[in-house]
């Protein structure tokens, strides 16, 4: 990194360039405290900073959003929900059926397979999974089009010579906290990376009375997220992609994004509030296909013990 003073008849304003590659990022502010090349987060928090940013800082953080976006929403796509939520529910009155003929003593310590670092009670993850579902879903769906209506307004509207307020500032401020809460609500369920992959029955039911409750969690939860859903979801973030695409080329016709003022900071924020969002919608999705293969291995190892003492 190397840092050049330039003058201006304002200030004195620190050029650091930072190396990236084959290629260099300059970022422009009375400041000098710039060390790398910034992740969104540590952009975001920066930005909010500064009086001024080069078209290079930017624009490199427009691409790195779209790119999370995009990211996430093939992420989506790429996850076979549908055979996997009827491959869990088929065995359903079966496996009802195999825990009448057992008791749970003899299950018990039989070895399961679980989604990966799992630890809990399937009964209430599940029911965490429901509820964070119908919650994120209508969130998702919220965020993503007041998204689509402040860059859409910004670049249609913005002026430096009036004030201008963000659309949906306060959806966004919303999006943000329960986003994390969220994430944090899942997160409790994998506390330890310790690569487990199996745990005795014992571990993950309380009792056979849950099987019957976690069937019936896993179809209410379908009915909230499900492929249908989730193509939804996905053509509203491509959209946001596209529209930050002419955010980028909006800004480099007229540089409105390198002057800082709040308008373009919570512009900025918002922008990453809604990707964070749309990287959660992946993370849920992820979790809840898991876990609907974990409760089919669960299924066929009821049904096999019951079989076994036939």
């Amino acid at each position: 990194m190397r840092i050049e003073k330039t003058n201006n008849s304002d200030c004195s304003i620190a050029q650091v360039t930072i190396n990236k590659g084959q290629t260099e990022m300059k970022l422009y502010d009375k400041t000098e405290v710039v060390e790398r090349t910034l992740s969104t987060e540590e952009f975001v928090n920066r930005y909010s900073t500064l009086n001024t940013i080069s078209q290079e800082a930017i624009t490199d953080y427009f691409f790195k959003i779209k790119d999370s976006i995009n990211t996430a929403t093939s992420k989506l796509l790429n996850l076979d929900n549908d055979k996997v939520t009827s491959d869990a529910l088929s065995s359903k009155f079966e496996t009802l059926n195999a825990i009448k003929k057992i008791k749970f003593s003899d299950a018990a310590d039989q070895l399961v397979g679980i989604p990966e670092n799992f630890k809990g009670k399937y009964v209430d993850y599940v029911s965490v999974l429901h509820y964070i579902s119908s919650e994120a879903v209508e969130s998702a769906d919220k965020t993503l089009n007041t998204l689509k209506m402040a860059v859409s307004s910004f670049i249609n509207e913005y002026s430096e010579d009036r004030v201008f307020t963000i659309y949906g500032k306060s959806v966004f401020e919303k999006s943000k906290a329960n986003t994390e809460a969220r994430t944090k609500k899942i997160s409790n369920f994998f506390p330890v990376a310790k690569s487990t992959v199996k745990a005795e029955i014992k571990d993950v039911l309380k009792s056979f009375t849950d099987v019957d409750v976690i069937f019936k969690e896993v179809k209410k939860i379908d009915e909230v997220i499900n492929e249908d859903v989730v193509k939804q979801l996905v053509k509203l973030g491509n959209e946001c992609s596209e529209l930050v695409d002419a955010l980028i080329e909006h800004n480099s016709k007229s540089g409105i994004m390198t002057k800082n003022e709040s308008a373009k900071k919570e512009l900025v924020e918002a922008i990453y509030v809604s990707a964070k969002e749309v990287e959660f919608i992946g993370y849920l999705y992820s979790n809840v296909v898991f876990f609907y293969t974990a409760v089919k291995k669960l299924s066929e190892t009821l049904i096999s013990i019951s079989d076994s003492q036939a």
